[in-house]
């Protein structure tokens, strides 16, 4: 037996269990007082189960580490004001679902007029509740309709969330509380957004994924990923008289967090329709990745491409495959590595502001519609290697010539040019030709791919070989 009242550590790591003693479900049915337990170990039992808030760690007042992956526990109730942990570890588990009926809050099925078994979930008139019916393990109910039934609150020493590949569902809460939180993995769950309602801000807590205070308290973090493909599900603007959520997104202040340097935000099935967050409050911010999640797909002209001045310590940009539209300004990101903004229908370059991109490699850019002149990588980006503007518009340039001579040029690391289907006229192509063999003659290689198929032919076959 457990003697949970001494024990420090409870570790059974991969083995074949499939139910926990009940001392860990009701406590204090067997001891008075708490517990000394600090670690709790359980992870690999892939057939442990129990039904949902069915285990109590009300006790376990010194706990410091759960480690519950691939299992099909229950997120341990009890934990709020917990000032003793630091981890909690749910990778690849399979939570069990609560079967709770809705409350008198929230008292209209949705979708709006379905009946029986095409009833997904419930809301009020405003769109706020669980439309979509899911668990909602981050708070203490099925149907929360108060914005303080996070079950972390309070933990003021917990650094890290991870509920990597997880059925983990339903809303993102406030981390009250969460003053030491470090890092968060939502990767690859089922995580929707939304909160509770909040009855002083006047607007449905399913306006937005995540709100400009969900990090108020919990300004020590460092990484946040996100990808789901529910990830903007029944959030946003709602109508009534539809019951549709159009332009789901964040409000804008939402990662005002000075220490955090990894945001990934994904919605794998592109529900993040609405205009992009602000990453301004995010100085120190070095990777930020959020490709094919639908930015701007609900607004008539596409989301604003933002621009990256406060966020001088970014190395890599990934907002392809979404529709975002306006210009490239890249003022002040000295430090950027990488930029991915293919897909998008995004205008041009700010090419008065290509500066300083020192460390630039990686600047794809295909498949938009831009037009004017290309940037100037020989002053702008030297070092660059990999070049992308292949299917855009820069041989329609509206009056203003796509190149002029030493564009490329001094780009003496440059593996590969894509400037293929471009509509580029022979007199334009023939002088990239002839500036790539300068290229070459300023560091003799091999390999470097020039790929100029989709324009004009050239007018000749170049003559001016490589010396």
């Amino acid at each position: 037996a457990v003697d949970l009242k001494t024990i420090l550590t409870y570790d059974v790591y991969d083995n074949s269990y499939t139910k926990l003693s009940d001392i860990f479900k009701s406590p204090s049915t067997y001891i008075s007082g708490a517990s000394t337990l600090t670690t709790f170990n359980v992870g690999e039992n892939e057939g442990l189960s129990e039904p949902a808030d069915s285990v109590n760690f009300a006790a376990m007042t010194q706990i410091n580490s759960i480690n519950i992956v691939d299992t099909a526990l229950p997120i341990p109730s009890g934990l709020a004001a917990n000032t003793s942990l630091r981890s909690l570890n749910c990778s690849y588990t399979r939570f069990p679902n609560r079967g709770t009926s809705n409350p008198a809050d929230y008292n209209i099925p949705y979708p709006l007029g379905a009946t029986g078994s095409n009833i997904t979930g419930y809301i009020d008139a405003n769109g706020d509740g669980n439309p979509s019916g899911t668990t909602n393990h981050l708070l203490t109910s099925k149907w929360p309709t108060l914005e303080g039934q996070y079950a972390l609150s309070g933990c003021s020493n917990l650094r890290d969330l991870s509920f990597y590949s997880s059925y983990l569902n339903g809303m993102i809460p406030k981390f009250v509380g969460n003053t030491s939180l470090n890092g968060i993995d939502f990767r690859y769950t089922g995580i929707e957004g939304g909160r509770p309602k909040d009855p002083g801000s006047g607007l449905s807590g399913r306006r937005y994924v995540m709100w400009d205070d969900t990090f108020e308290d919990a300004q020590s973090v460092k990484s946040i990923r996100i990808r789901s493909d529910n990830l903007g599900r029944n959030i946003g603007i709602y109508n009534p008289a539809t019951g549709a959520y159009t332009e789901a997104g964040f409000q804008g202040a939402t990662f005002t967090l000075p220490l955090l340097e990894t945001l990934e935000i994904v919605s794998t099935q592109q529900r993040l329709r609405g205009a992009f967050f602000n990453t301004g409050g995010a100085p120190n911010l070095k990777l930020l990745r959020s490709p094919s999640s639908g930015w701007g797909l609900d607004l008539p002209n596409g989301a604003p491409l933002p621009s990256f001045g406060a966020n001088p310590n970014l190395e890599e940009i990934d907002l392809s495959g979404n529709n975002f539209s306006g210009n490239v300004i890249l003022n002040g990101a000295n430090k950027l590595k990488k930029i991915y903004i293919n897909n998008n229908i995004v205008d041009g370059v700010d090419n008065a502001n290509f500066v300083n991109l020192n460390n630039l490699q990686y600047f794809i850019a295909s498949n938009n519609q831009m037009q004017g002149q290309f940037p100037n990588f020989s002053i702008g980006a030297p070092n660059i290697q990999y070049i992308s503007f292949a299917n855009n518009n820069y041989g329609t340039g509206g009056g203003i010539a796509a190149f002029t001579a030493g564009l490329f040029e001094q780009c003496t690391r440059l593996r590969s040019l894509d400037l293929s289907n471009n509509g580029l006229n022979a007199s334009t192509v023939d002088d990239i030709l002839d500036e790539m063999v300068e290229n070459y003659n300023n560091a003799p290689r091999s390999g470097v791919v020039v790929n100029l198929q989709g324009n004009a032919a050239p007018s000749s076959v170049t003559i001016n070989t490589p010396t």
